[in-house]
């Protein structure tokens, strides 16, 4: 029973797997010149570069390590129990 369900999770695997390869299309090749882009780098609004650095902020205080300081006494805690 087991090998029969085995099998047919496979084989359904193995269409899902033939299908999906199956519908890409074939990249397009350039037979002549490629062309080249120059993209410019996007300057920031300095709105968005002062909402990143208020940002930090709140990172430090997720980031903050001062409850794992009586880590050890709650951990003794649970070791004597």
């Amino acid at each position: 029973m087991i090998k029969k369900i085995t099998i047919a999770f496979l084989a359904i695997l193995a269409l899902f797997m033939f299908l999906g390869c199956s519908s890409q299309p074939a990249p397009e090749q350039d037979s002549g010149a490629t062309e080249v882009i120059t993209e410019t780098p996007a300057e920031t609004p300095v709105e968005e570069v002062a909402e990143e650095i208020s940002e930090v902020d709140t990172t430090e205080e997720e980031l903050d390590t001062s409850e794992l300081n009586d880590l050890d006494s709650v951990l003794s805690d649970i070791e004597n129990i």
